[in-house]
C-alpha cells in the first residue's frame, strides 16, 4: 500500500472504528481511510445532506454568512481583485454564492444534494448544478477566473486527480482557493483519535500544512499562501470539549480566550488549513504523478 500523495510504502494503522480504519503515512504525515478505491461517495450525499441537516443549519444562517461566507469571499476579493467567473464546488446551502454574487463575480455553482440546491433556489434564487464533480460537466478550454471548494477536499477520494481537472477549467492567471479541516487542529488535539473531525465516516482525508504543499505540487499547482484559521465560535466549542477531559481551561476570561485564537492561527493549529494556490504555466495541466 503507497501513500496516495506521496507514494511512501511506510503505512500504519492511525486508528481502527467501528466503521472504518484510518492510516497513516509515516513520510508526509497524511492521514486517510483504509481501502479508499472501495469507499462509494455517492451514497454519503442522501444520508448526511437531507432535510434534517437542513433544519439543523437554519438557526445559524446568520452565522454561516458572517463566519464563513463573508470571510471567503473577502479573501478571494484580496487574492483577485478583478471580478469575473466563479465556480465553488460543493455550494451545501449557497450563502458564500450568494455573497460572492453581491460583490460582482458572475457564479456557477455545483452540488450533490438535490435538497441542498432545491434550499438555495428557493432562499438565494441561484440555480446551482445537481451533481457531483465531473470534469465533461464544463467546455474542453479554461473557463473560470476562481475556483473555491470550502471543507470538500476531504470527501474526494481521489485529490490529486480531482485537483489535475479543476486545473484544466481555470484561466492560465486564474487561482484556487479551498479549506479543509486541520489534522493538527486544538480540536483534534483536545479529543485525539475520538475527535468528530476523524470519525465522520465521510472524511476519508485529513490533511495538514506539511502535505498540502505536496498535493499542490502533484497536480501542477504551487501556493501563494497556506495559513490556518480558527473560527470564533469554534473557539467557545474546543473549550466546552476540553473541560470534559480537564480543568486547564476552566477559568479562561474571555480576552485569553480570544488571544488563543490568534495563537493557534500562527502556531498552524487552527480548526481549519486555507490555501490560495495558482496554475504553474510550465507543465501540462493534466500532467500525472
Amino acid at each position: 500500500m503507497n501513500c496516495p500523495i506521496c507514494e511512501s510504502q511506510f503505512i500504519t494503522y492511525f486508528h481502527r472504528y467501528s466503521q472504518f480504519n484510518l492510516l497513516q503515512c509515516s513520510n508526509c504525515e497524511l492521514v486517510f481511510q483504509e481501502g479508499l478505491s472501495n469507499i462509494n461517495t455517492k451514497k454519503f450525499i442522501p444520508e448526511i445532506y437531507n432535510e434534517a441537516w437542513l433544519s439543523m443549519r437554519e438557526p445559524y444562517k446568520e452565522s454561516t454568512f458572517v463566519e464563513f461566507a463573508l470571510f471567503n469571499i473577502t479573501l478571494i476579493q484580496q487574492f483577485h481583485a478583478t471580478k469575473g467567473n466563479l465556480l465553488e464546488i460543493g455550494s451545501g446551502t449557497g450563502e458564500f454564492l450568494y455573497a460572492a454574487q453581491a460583490a460582482g463575480w458572475n457564479v456557477s455553482g455545483l452540488e450533490p444534494s438535490a435538497t441542498s440546491c432545491q434550499y438555495v433556489k428557493e432562499n438565494y434564487g441561484i440555480k446551482l448544478n445537481n451533481s457531483m464533480w465531473e470534469r465533461s460537466l464544463f467546455p474542453t478550454q479554461p473557463t473560470f477566473n476562481a475556483v473555491a471548494f470550502w471543507h470538500v477536499l476531504e470527501h474526494v477520494p481521489e485529490p490529486i486527480t480531482f485537483l489535475q481537472e479543476v486545473h484544466s477549467v481555470l484561466y492560465e492567471d486564474g487561482l484556487l482557493f479551498f479549506s479543509v479541516p486541520n489534522h493538527h487542529s486544538f480540536t483534534n488535539e483536545i479529543c485525539g483519535v475520538e475527535s468528530l473531525l476523524y470519525t465522520e465516516v465521510d472524511h476519508l482525508f485529513h490533511y495538514s500544512n506539511y502535505n498540502l504543499p505536496l498535493l499542490l505540487e502533484q497536480a501542477s499547482f504551487e501556493p501563494i499562501t497556506i495559513f490556518s484559521r480558527q473560527a470564533p465560535h469554534r473557539i467557545h466549542m474546543d473549550i466546552n470539549l476540553s473541560l470534559q477531559k480537564s480543568d486547564r481551561y476552566k477559568e479562561i476570561s474571555i480576552p485569553q480566550k480570544m488571544a488563543l485564537i490568534p495563537h493557534l492561527q500562527a502556531d498552524m493549529r487552527g480548526h481549519e488549513l486555507y490555501v490560495v494556490a495558482r496554475k504553474k504555466t510550465d507543465v501540462k495541466p493534466n500532467a500525472t504523478k
